[in-house]
């Protein structure tokens, strides 16, 4: 089997259906919870290897518990799962085609609603589990997540009861600038990856993920950037039409 094909519709719904499996914790992720929490690791600029996050796949409360795998073959299937979704999420970013998974709602009268809350949980889970990796970024440039910590945590749901944003309209405006600012996250962490990178290459002790007296990461600038000049995260496009569309909607 090939590591990095996606899932099909069914190996999709099968790995849904085991994490709401009553053999799995009741604090597992559901799919698109997993989906957003992944998209956050990818984009972390740091060496981060499977042990470092699979245990609050199945736990976010505590990352101490684990399904009750009945055998060997079926933890390598699912494992298998688990490690192609994750690396599908690699290739559309690298590809510059993401697309996040939200969740389908019934609303009654045969309409649906998607609805980006688990998907912006599992993003912000996986942030502050990282934090030390995200905390200039969120200091200097918060729009790039700002869409993630109002749909994905209680504090942003409430701001957005209270500026009157909980209609479909807007929310659906909200939802379209995820993968504008996946993209922008994307090109933001750029030159800290390749530092990453080389750090890992030119280690003496290849255990390390870092070289003491090694170069500082890249410095990211923060000055006031114009409407209509380039972002500064390096996407090309207009600051007006990346980093700067949370802004435009009144919500940051």
């Amino acid at each position: 089997m090939d590591n990095n094909a996606s899932l099909s519709e069914s190996e999709l719904d099968e790995l849904e259906n085991f994490l709401l499996y009553e053999r799995c914790p009741e604090s597992s992720m559901m799919i698109d919870t997993l989906h957003g929490f992944f998209t956050a690791i990818v984009l972390t600029p740091a060496n981060l290897v499977t042990t470092h996050w699979l245990r609050w796949v199945w736990d976010m409360d505590e990352g101490e518990f684990a399904p009750e795998f009945e055998t060997v073959e079926e933890a390598n299937h699912i494992l298998g799962l688990i490690m192609r979704y994750y690396n599908s999420i690699v290739s559309m970013i690298d590809e510059g085609q993401f697309e996040p998974v939200f969740m389908e709602m019934n609303i009654g009268s045969g309409s649906e609603f998607l609805d980006a809350g688990g998907w912006c949980e599992g993003f912000i889970f996986g942030v502050e589990l990282f934090s030390e990796y995200w905390q200039t970024l969120i200091k200097k440039h918060p729009a790039l997540i700002e869409p993630m910590k109002l749909l994905g945590t209680e504090k942003g749901q409430q701001t957005i009861r209270r500026k009157g944003l909980d209609n479909p309209r807007t929310l659906r405006t909200i939802y379209e600038t995820i993968p504008t600012v996946v993209v922008a996250l994307h090109e933001y962490f750029r030159p800290q990856r390749e530092w990453e990178v080389a750090t890992i290459n030119n280690s003496i002790d290849s255990k390390k993920h870092r070289v003491a007296g090694s170069s500082p990461l890249p410095k990211t600038h923060s000055a006031k950037v114009g409407r209509n000049e380039p972002c500064p995260c390096g996407s090309g496009k207009k600051y007006k039409k990346c980093c700067g569309m949370v802004e435009m909607l009144g919500v940051s």
